[in-house]
């Protein structure tokens, strides 16, 4: 996969990373001959996308037309936008605000999440969630806290230019990891190498099986017996082989109502819901998805 990142200064993205390019916006969106590349390529959009019909509204969207399959695409971007999305994207993420914010000196909080890695290594989980429910690069969130409850006030997809100087050695790292990631998601099973376990948390869950702690400690501990394991929330499902999604839904406790219930977990597919029943749902190769 050749991954074309997109910037508003080169001279924003200094690093050479194997398989990729790096290109402006304005090259983008007037350069055809970035629209050649193969359509297997990726082009991830690092200029500020928090304005509608802004230069990096444009980029998402001309990479969509192009195939390029951009990172934000332009329904993130118009939904970063939108006011009921906004509240639904809090609701998601409540629980885990309430159990995860705990700064009693401000009423006011904000977290950046690069690739859903958060660069102060505070608060990874609600990082990795927020990435997982705002599929954009760049993210910035804004918590205020009142009357003792912290809410989710706004997201915004940021630009390079928004990086603290400081931290750009840990953006590096974490483009570096969500592009090998990407890479191993995508490529056909050998049957080589380490077995890899996904383990699908939810942090909404009402009675959650374990606790944050205690599923970090697993992926840490993982190598050290032969496996990679890596936490993965519900709409983070399609990036399993189908053939493991399809094992995943089989089994006879079949479909349950949209929407629904501390035993399954949602699953959105196109404009309908369905649920995958939660159970252990082991492929019997070397590609596991387990709760």
């Amino acid at each position: 996969m050749h991954v074309i990142f997109v910037v508003d200064r080169r001279l924003d993205w200094p690093f050479v990373l194997p398989s990729s390019s790096v290109t402006t916006a304005r090259e983008y969106l007037t350069d055809g001959s970035t629209g050649a590349l193969a359509r297997e390529a990726r082009a991830i959009n690092l200029c500020r996308a928090d304005r509608y019909q802004g230069r990096g509204y444009y980029v998402s969207l001309l990479a969509e037309a192009r195939g390029h399959r951009p990172l934000p695409d332009v329904k993130t971007i118009e939904d970063l936008k939108a006011q009921a999305k906004r509240e639904a994207l809090a609701g998601a993420l409540d629980a885990l605000v309430q159990q995860t914010l705990h700064h009693d000196t401000t009423d006011r909080f904000e977290l950046d999440a690069y690739f859903g890695r958060d660069p102060a290594e505070l608060h990874p989980a609600l990082a990795q969630q927020l990435f997982l429910q705002v599929q954009a690069p760049l993210l910035r969130a804004q918590f205020r806290r009142a009357e003792g409850r912290w809410t989710l006030d706004k997201v915004s997809a940021i630009g390079l230019a928004d990086v603290p100087a400081q931290h750009r050695a840990f953006l590096l790292e974490a483009t570096k990891a969500f592009i090998t990631e990407a890479e191993m998601a995508r490529a056909p099973r050998t049957g080589g190498g380490a077995p890899k376990v996904a383990i699908l948390w939810d942090p909404n869950e009402e009675h959650k099986p374990s606790n944050e702690e205690a599923l970090h400690r697993f992926v840490e501990a993982a190598p050290s017996v032969g496996l990679a394991a890596e936490l993965i929330g519900p709409d983070a499902l399609d990036r399993l082989p189908s053939s493991r999604r399809r094992r995943c839904r089989s089994g006879s406790a079949g479909r349950r109502s949209p929407r629904t219930s501390s035993r399954g977990v949602p699953r959105r597919s196109g404009s309908r819901w369905s649920t995958i029943p939660n159970r252990s749902c082991a492929a019997p190769t070397r590609s596991t998805c387990a709760n």
